[in-house]
């Protein structure tokens, strides 16, 4: 895994070299601004790629209509008659500058930064004397930088230290389990709002522009519902039951508040720069009342057949 850890740790170095050493700020406490730096950072660089995912998925809302034409055009099972919609579908989305590929990046770098910062404080925290990263130092960061860093604090935490540590490691770093829960546990409830609040959103964006035509998009949308409690849970779960250190929630504070107003902000301006199409508007609310009809009639043959069976006289039993 230090693929993961040892370019997080270089970030957060290369942060703190510009606060404690550049600036002359004081090193503990610079290790602070480089984690918000860090934040800051990833996901400045990720910004274009997340426009372009936003972008691109307005493009394949506008486009539905179209595409459900052609679905109607070539309906055939045969499969020259697939591989012709296949054909049409990608000159279609081509035509107008979808790329499927813009909505993999993102997703490919947030969970490694992720899982990268949560490994690296882990390993710094760990009593295992293999490791003892305070003496023999940690990827990139030296025994001094580590030690810096495990006396940098928020509210008089260090910023290494979580709940479900042991005694040992409370007193190594010279803080306690109570205090570290009263630094933790409102930022969990800052995460979970901020995390919640983007659920929400999304949630609503996407109820607006659902397939109705689509099984898979129905599904996937009941499927979301299910994900909110545990969205709203999980930060509690990782701050209070889990390993979540001081520092790991203040990137997940930072990071899920960047998400809110950024997917809100990006929602907006494609709002005005590429609005829904009447066309697609129209269609969408189409499907929505075809949709509707045909569960009132598959209701309405559950219950004549249900009623055929009840008023069918039973046959004679066999002697």
């Amino acid at each position: 895994m230090k693929i993961v850890e040892y370019p997080v740790a270089l970030f957060l170095k290369a942060w703190h070299y510009l606060f404690a050493d550049i600036f002359g700020w004081d090193a503990a406490q610079s290790w602070l601004l480089a984690l918000i730096l860090l934040i800051v950072t990833v996901r400045g660089l990720l910004l274009p790629f997340v426009y372009r995912q936003s972008y691109s998925s307005r493009i394949l809302v506008n486009i539905r209509p179209k595409v459900y034409r052609l679905e109607q055009e070539y309906s055939g099972k045969d499969p020259e008659t697939r591989k012709e919609l296949a054909r049409k579908r990608r000159e279609l989305q081509k035509e107008h500058e979808y790329r499927f590929s813009d909505g993999c990046i993102p997703a490919l770098v947030q969970l490694p930064v992720l899982l990268g910062l949560y490994r690296m404080l882990i390993h710094v925290t760990s009593p295992d004397p293999e490791v003892k990263a305070a003496v023999n130092g940690f990827g990139p960061l030296n025994a001094e930088e580590v030690q810096s860093l495990l006396s940098a604090k928020l509210f008089g935490v260090p910023l290494a230290a979580y709940v479900q540590m042991s005694d040992e490691q409370f007193a190594e770093i010279h803080t306690t389990m109570e205090q570290v829960f009263w630094v933790v546990f409102p930022m969990a409830i800052l995460a979970a709002i901020f995390t919640t609040s983007n659920w929400a959103y999304s949630m609503y964006r996407n109820y607006r522009t659902v397939d109705h035509n689509s099984v898979l998009a129905r599904g996937l949308l009941k499927m979301m519902w299910l994900i909110g409690p545990v969205v709203l849970i999980a930060p509690f779960t990782i701050a209070l039951g889990a390993v979540g250190p001081v520092a790991l929630m203040i990137y997940w504070v930072g990071n899920n508040l960047w998400t809110t107003t950024q997917t809100i902000t990006l929602q907006r301006h494609l709002d005005r720069k590429l609005p829904y199409t009447e066309e697609f508007l129209e269609h969408h609310q189409k499907m929505k009342v075809n949709l509707i009809e045909r569960k009132k009639d598959k209701k309405a043959g559950r219950k004549a057949k249900k009623r055929a069976t009840a008023d069918s006289p039973e046959e004679p039993a066999e002697s």
